[in-house]
């Protein structure tokens, strides 16, 4: 999967989410924000605006050649640092804001909440967040996706962003939500399939034309003229740490 393909195809961060999501975090200009596992960097760049310095964190350095040519694209200055959270430099710290998103449930637990420990400032924030397909409002094509997906990707259920927090020096003390209604052709649907773990190229190997096919005979019947409506359903849960949450938000 490369990064274009990803960046491209799976579901975007909701418009309004990043300046209400910064208005909650109170962000300035004086803040210094890191996103752990920054993938093609929606997150940091997202944030651009809100904060004085970004830095981004990830093993895969296709990523963050990605990231570095869209913050170059969009006049962004990010520090981008090849490493994942096991390996990541002793000295990045402290930081005003850590996000996560997606890949919070791929990340050795333990240890990331050690090392948000060290990052995080003593009034500082961790944001974790997702965004996704809101099956129930999008219609019968969504569940019909997701079915076909799961029984070829047999993704295992992830921690929830509370549960992934849980017992750390972190408490929730926000949470966000945001939907908004697009049109998607099912052509990209069949790509974004495509960015799922589960269900890479490389993991479905000479399976995927049939893989497709299969997706595609599933959620035709509900499109019109090769396209879809689709709610997407973007959640961030702001957490700070314990004591210090009277003074946040």
């Amino acid at each position: 999967m490369t990064a274009n393909l990803y960046a491209q195809y799976r579901e975007p961060f909701a418009p309004k989410f990043f300046a209400k999501a910064a208005a909650a975090m109170q962000l300035s200009q004086n803040d210094r924000l890191l996103d752990i596992a920054c993938g093609t960097g929606a997150l940091a760049l997202g944030f651009a605006p809100y904060v004085g310095a970004l830095t981004g964190l990830d093993p895969d350095a296709q990523a963050l050649d990605f990231v570095r040519a869209e913050a170059a694209r969009n006049g962004i200055n990010i520090e981008l640092i090849h490493a994942g959270i096991e390996d990541m430099p002793e000295d990045l710290g402290p930081f005003d804001v850590v996000t996560v998103g997606r890949a919070h449930a791929q990340l050795p637990r333990d240890h990331t909440l050690a090392q948000l420990d060290a990052l995080v400032s003593a009034r500082g924030k961790v944001l974790i967040c997702r965004t996704f397909t809101d099956d129930g409002l999008s219609g019968r094509w969504a569940k019909q996706y997701r079915a076909v997906g799961r029984r070829w990707g047999r993704r295992k259920a992830a921690l929830t962003s509370v549960e992934f927090m849980a017992d750390s020096p972190f408490v929730l003390i926000d949470g966000l939500e945001f939907r908004w209604r697009r049109t998607v052709s099912v052509d990209d649907l069949l790509l974004r399939a495509l960015t799922y773990s589960g269900t890479t190229a490389d993991k479905l190997g000479p399976d995927k034309d049939r893989f497709l096919a299969e997706l595609c005979a599933a959620i035709t019947p509900y499109s019109s003229l090769g396209a879809v409506d689709e709610v997407i359903l973007t959640m961030g849960y702001v957490f700070a740490r314990q004591g210090a949450q009277n003074s946040a938000l």
